[in-house]
């Protein structure tokens, strides 16, 4: 995960397989393209692997402006990241 962020980006284990990461400076143009690298990076991962599991992630992104809370920017990330595990499960896609 860390060569798809930057230095000062901080990269935090929440919980058992959940992690958070704080973009400094980050809009949400440029949030989707580190999304996408992020998706990308583990796509390569898994073609480059030999092994029977395949990686999967879901990832829940939200900005938060001046004036917004921190609280509610991970409120709407984490549900994103859940409403995306659903949307994989109902495809019958979990890579």
């Amino acid at each position: 995960m860390q060569a798809s962020f930057r230095a000062e980006d901080i990269i935090a284990r929440i919980g058992g397989d959940e992690f958070a990461v704080l973009l400094p400076g980050v809009n949400a143009e440029m949030t989707e393209k580190v999304r996408s690298r992020v998706m990308a990076g583990i796509a390569e991962s898994n073609r480059q692997d030999n092994y029977d599991l395949q990686l999967s992630v879901s990832i829940g992104c939200a900005t938060v402006e001046k004036g917004d809370s921190m609280d509610e920017a991970f409120k709407r990330a984490d549900k994103r990241m859940y409403l995306e595990k659903q949307a994989k499960r109902n495809s019958g896609n979990s890579k």
